[in-house]
């Protein structure tokens, strides 16, 4: 509004219903899809060990798929919106750059999720990968980006209370939500004052 652009609302406010909704459907998704898989693993024995950690690989490599599909057009979108580059330009700098962040700060916060929101198992592993990806997808396909990271917490939630809330770190659970209140009001007032402190100094 600072400069005077105009906001498809109608766009924010999709995109908000989606942030809300993205992990309340995959902590659904993740809670049905446990007990699905842990009732299949009963029945068909030990064999199953294999074949759930080879799904496992399958489904991480789709849900880094739709991460790609997803978080690159968020952090490079602006480029095709202000006429600086195309699509594939966009793309291929966006794909570098989240290479580079799996590389170099990725580490901590892959330890974080690994083991201080939900202890997991392989068929827990599995099927909040799979929900992730899923719910992710979804939303790519109609035109729409959400957050990986809720869709994976959401999902990781769920397959904890199909095994039981002792397997859910509460207190790291409700610091991640605190964190999804906190950080879309402090990117939009940063983001404000930045451009009125530009306008400022630039006239």
């Amino acid at each position: 509004m600072q400069l005077g652009l105009g906001i498809r609302w109608r766009s924010i406010f999709v995109l908000v219903v989606l942030w809300i909704m993205a992990p309340l459907v995959a902590c659904v998704l993740g809670y049905v899809l446990t007990r699905t898989f842990d009732r299949i693993c009963r029945f068909e024995g030990d064999g199953m060990a294999l074949v759930i950690s080879r799904l496992l690989v399958i489904v991480g490599a789709v849900a880094s798929v739709a991460m790609g599909a997803n978080d690159v057009s968020n952090a490079t979108a602006v480029f095709l919106s202000i006429h600086m580059a195309g699509p594939l330009f966009s793309g291929v700098l966006g794909g570098l750059g989240l290479a580079l962040g799996v590389l170099t700060w990725g580490r901590p916060l892959l330890e974080r999720v690994a083991f201080d929101v939900v202890r997991m198992d392989r068929v827990m592993a599995t099927a909040a990968q799979s929900v992730q990806a899923l719910v992710v997808l979804v939303a790519v396909s109609f035109g729409y980006f959400t957050s990986m990271n809720q869709a994976l917490i959401g999902a990781m939630a769920g397959t904890g209370l199909a095994r039981g809330r002792q397997t859910i770190q509460t207190k790291q659970v409700f610091g991640i939500l605190r964190g999804w209140l906190i950080g879309p009001a402090a990117g939009f007032f940063i983001t404000y004052l930045s451009v009125w402190a530009i306008v400022a100094i630039t006239g």
